[in-house]
């Protein structure tokens, strides 16, 4: 596959691109990946929940990660 276009691929060969990409990219930067992703869902579950209501922003920031 070339991945010298990944925004085209991505489109074509979903899983092969992903799996490509993830397979080059080193480990910590994998692991990066999920905190961040973690960080947003933390923080999108706390909009949903509209726990800023309730809670002040440093107590929300402190428990999401």
């Amino acid at each position: 596959m070339d991945m010298s276009k990944p925004w085209i691929s991505i489109w074509l060969r979903t899983r092969e691109t992903i799996r490509e990409s993830l397979s080059e990219t080193p480990r910590l930067t994998k692991m990066v990946l999920v905190a961040l992703f973690g960080i947003v869902f933390g923080y999108d579950m706390a909009v949903s929940q509209e726990l800023g209501d309730k809670y002040s922003l440093g107590l929300i920031l402190w428990g999401s990660p």
